[in-house]
């Protein structure tokens, strides 16, 4: 992994073989980013997992496990708890131009990744939802 770094804005080259969600994480850790929002991603994945919200506890997970092309990436990795939570959706292509998206839950780097992260200096953090069980905005 490379990172270089301004003030607010964090370019991350990640390399073969590295998780894409844990790799993240471990930036937000190791710059103490207070709010992440993902600007850009791109790259190349496999054994990708996304999800489908569909009731509590029930992401519908579905494991891809060729090469695809990352095509975009987006979303916020707040702090939570001792760590960090990440909630990031994705859109990864085929080969044969075909596109799957969902909520990423898990990928590893097949090429390249390069990533766009800008740290906000707004703290914000998650509840569980009583209605809908997910770990919602709280502003």
């Amino acid at each position: 992994m490379e990172i270089k770094k301004n003030q607010h804005y964090l370019i991350v080259h990640l390399k073969p073989g590295e998780n894409l969600l844990k790799s993240l994480i471990t930036v937000c850790e190791k710059h103490s980013i207070i709010t992440g929002v993902i600007l850009s991603g791109i790259g190349q994945l496999t054994e990708v997992t996304l999800g489908y919200f569909k009731e509590n506890n029930n992401y519908t997970p579905e494991l891809f496990n060729e090469t695809y092309e990352l095509l975009s990436l987006s979303g916020t990795i707040i702090p939570h708890e001792e760590t960090y939570l990440p909630h990031l959706h994705a859109v990864i292509g085929s080969e044969r131009k075909k596109t799957f998206g969902g909520h990423l839950i898990d990928a590893t780097v097949k090429v390249t990744n390069e990533i766009i992260l800008l740290d906000i200096p707004i703290e914000i953090s998650r509840k569980k939802s009583l209605v809908t069980g997910l770990m919602e905005l709280s502003l």
